[in-house]
């Protein structure tokens, strides 16, 4: 049973935060009386990490034009269940809207007026919902009121997104899918490698043998460890109106794919090159490494570039090579470059941070270091 998470949002806008089998309303300023005008208000709601916001719209009345350009009421995506805004629409007219839900756990409405014709504005239903795009580097999964036995007639599907040009490892430490059968016909997951449901299945049921697999997952046996090849795992759960059980948590993490790492200079190995991806050839789209580089004790770590070929922007967004004086994404920046570089870079104490990234889908041929170096200081 739903229960109310607290009183309705009638402000002129709120933060709101929607828990599992909560609800709550958003509504017009003065709602059922007109709304007033000039009015611009706005409320951002979060729910769960693992659930998607539902809007069930019980009343729409603005002031209706063709394009919506006196009063309307906007919606924004959590693009990948960020705070990264993605408009989706803007409405006035009748029917325009009427049910729809976010793609991960965040989601904003802006609701605008001018200085003329007042109607009596909306009255929107908010709830959460199983599924969604889970974001980040590491994290877990589970099944909906986990631990507890989870609700019948359940449909979810996430998508776990993990940083661009890495892979994924993810690790089921506890299940209990309720299905009688070694097919996982009643309570049953799915996963599969990629962020659709046209990706290839990972058949891993360790209830059935290599010619039994069919997706499905099912019972209390854990399945093995496993590695996705992208940054994207697609997972369904499925619940049938018989019993349940008390469902599953999965917990996953990003791996390397291929770029970056730790590199310790010694004095038997005192110079060493690095590169992106594929060089001299282009990396991957939307690729990103990570290098971490330490020098003995009391030595400067020196760096030499000698090529540098990614798209250009005037702040370097796009793609680049960005090197900090220290051991850490937050250490003191020497500078991001995406254009004539300079020729050598040097640390101030033994440690050196760096970072290549592109954000392209037809990224340039990146770059090579032609050595690192360290001295006595």
């Amino acid at each position: 049973m739903l229960t109310p998470t607290h009183s309705s949002a009638v402000n002129c806008g709120q933060n709101i935060f929607i828990g599992e089998n909560n609800y709550t309303y958003i509504r017009s300023p003065d709602f059922p009386q007109n709304y007033g005008d000039n009015l611009n208000c706005e409320w951002i709601i979060q729910s769960p990490p693992n659930m998607r916001i539902k809007l069930t719209v019980l009343t729409f009345s603005l002031e209706s034009t063709r394009n919506c350009y006196y009063d309307n009421l906007s919606l924004y995506d959590g693009k990948y269940g960020t705070q990264k805004w993605n408009k989706t629409g803007r409405y006035c007219r009748r029917n325009q809207l009427t049910t729809t839900f976010s793609s991960g756990q965040f989601m904003k409405l802006s609701f605008k007026t001018d200085s003329s014709i007042n109607n009596r504005g909306f009255n929107i239903r908010v709830t959460a919902e199983c599924g969604g795009y889970v974001t980040g580097s590491s994290g877990q999964l589970t099944s909906p009121g986990y631990p507890n036995l989870y609700p019948a007639n359940k449909n979810c599907v996430w998508k776990i997104r993990t940083r661009p040009s890495t892979k994924m490892r993810f690790q089921f430490v506890d299940m209990d899918v309720n299905s009688t059968e070694a097919s996982c016909s009643q309570d049953y997951m799915i996963l599969r490698n990629g962020d659709n449901s046209n990706s290839p299945f990972f058949l891993i049921n360790p209830h059935q043998g290599s010619s039994e697999q069919n997706g499905h997952l099912c019972g209390s046996f854990l399945p093995a460890i496993t590695n996705t090849s992208s940054n994207l795992l697609f997972v369904k759960f499925v619940s049938d109106a018989t019993g349940s059980g008390r469902g599953f948590r999965l917990l996953f993490e990003e791996i390397r794919n291929g770029c970056g790492g730790r590199i310790l200079l010694t004095n038997e190995n005192s110079e060493i090159d690095i590169s992106s991806p594929n060089y001299p050839n282009s990396p991957d789209p939307e690729t990103e490494c990570e290098w971490i580089v330490h020098g003995l004790p009391g030595k400067k770590v020196f760096m030499d570039i000698e090529r540098l070929d990614v798209k250009y922007t005037s702040r370097c967004t796009l793609a680049g090579l960005e090197v900090r004086d220290g051991g850490s994404q937050y250490s003191n920046i020497i500078g991001t470059y995406c254009r004539d570089p300079p020729h050598t870079l040097e640390s101030t104490d033994n440690i050196l941070y760096i970072r290549y990234y592109t954000n392209s889908n037809s990224p340039n041929n990146g770059f090579k270091e032609g050595s690192f170096v360290f001295s006595f200081t």
